[in-house]
């Protein structure tokens, strides 16, 4: 229903404009409805014919810098948003606009000037801290990314994105132990955050919690059973317990989704190694090798098990 009054607002307008073809609002709300129903070439076209009408009007840059964000042209975003800050500087949105635009472009440095003159203007808009969040990850400054994050969650409590993301910057910086507070934060908030089960799986499994972690990687795998390494972690948590039976199960699935995860090719060669079962670990060491031919924990298996040549 709604796309049939989208589209019957497009006829109305394009109507009007046959009338008054020089009439900018006209093309302005035509790119509007464009936009809403998806077809933005079709919506560029409107905007640009309006700024042809009205060169001021800012709206419409923000608009198209928007649209361009959503067809990947990182170039125009960025000329969309310049434009919007410098009709507009003071304009909160515009800033952050062209933040977004120079992250998109992988300019970070750029993008964190233009966040923190968004920051300036409207101190408590919480997304432009996710914005300096991204991009202080990006250039690995952990602490500011932290920093970052947590101002973010201050703006916006009860926020599982940014409590995932906080959880992130911890853990690739070496601290498990808020990493882990972030991401049990963010399954609290949003029990079918995929990632924050997988990211605490690891982490448990790694502090050797293998009941915790395997509940964390059967958790990731019922919101998202297409996950090879989420198996193939399941798995290796199961190797560690001794469950030998389930863990190959667990490998021979991760394989099952993506033949060339060659970690689950070793894990597997470990588990029928721990059987007794050479001649099958000798077979899986050899494939993961095969994969990855500088795969070094396979050598070694390889080497341990192979009879040297008479």
């Amino acid at each position: 229903m709604k796309n049939v009054i989208i589209e019957a607002s497009i006829e109305t307008l394009k109507k009007q404009i046959r009338l008054k073809p020089n009439h900018a609002q006209y093309h302005f709300d035509l790119g509007c409805l464009y936009n809403e129903a998806g077809q933005y070439q079709e919506a560029i076209k409107c905007f640009t014919r309006t700024i042809q009408l009205h060169p001021d009007w800012t709206a419409c840059h923000l608009n198209l810098g928007v649209i361009y964000r959503k067809l990947g042209d990182h170039q125009k975003e960025i000329e969309s948003f310049k434009e919007a800050v410098r009709l507009m500087p003071r304009e909160e949105e515009a800033h952050r606009g062209l933040g977004n635009a120079y992250r998109d472009a992988g300019e970070y440095q750029k993008a964190i000037d233009s966040y923190e003159r968004a920051a300036l203007l409207k101190p408590n808009s919480a997304y432009i801290y996710d914005g300096l969040g991204r991009c202080y990850f990006e250039i690995r400054d952990y602490h500011k990314a932290a920093e970052s994050y947590r101002e973010f969650i201050r703006l916006e409590p009860g926020h599982a994105g940014a409590s995932y993301a906080l959880g992130c910057v911890y853990d690739i910086a070496g601290d498990k132990t808020k990493a882990a507070e972030n991401y049990r934060e963010a399954i609290r908030l949003d029990p079918g955050e995929v990632n924050a089960h997988y990211n605490l799986g690891l982490i448990l499994s790694h502090l050797e919690q293998y009941p915790e972690a395997l509940e964390q990687f059967e958790r990731a795998l019922r919101l998202d059973p297409g996950r090879a390494a989420a198996h193939n972690c399941l798995g290796h948590t199961h190797l560690q317990m001794d469950e030998l039976e389930e863990a190959i199960e667990c490998f021979e699935a991760a394989i099952c989704l993506d033949p060339n995860l060659t970690s689950a090719h070793y894990n597997l060669g470990v588990a029928y190694e721990d059987m007794d079962e050479l001649d099958k670990a000798i077979a899986c060491y050899k494939e993961a090798l095969r994969i990855d031919p500088n795969y070094e924990y396979a050598r070694a298996g390889l080497n341990k098990l192979e009879k040297p040549p008479a």
